[in-house]
């Protein structure tokens, strides 16, 4: 059986690690919103000419 002080360290760690969870929880909450703000949509009518675009910078050809 455990004494009172290995058993209240280990409540005490437990709380410090719930702590940290939820800290990283927070951050990573907030950097998928700061994410999310800053990330831009292709318009579809735009995505054939950007992936053509790349096809010829792939193969070192000049684009129109």
């Amino acid at each position: 059986m455990k004494t009172d002080r290995e058993f209240w360290f280990r409540i005490g760690q437990q709380m410090n690690q719930d702590k940290q969870k939820k800290q990283a929880n927070e951050r990573e909450r907030q950097h998928i919103a700061k994410a999310g703000e800053s990330a831009q949509v292709i318009n579809p009518e735009i995505a054939p000419r950007l992936r053509a675009a790349l096809e010829a910078a792939k193969n070192g050809k000049a684009s129109d």
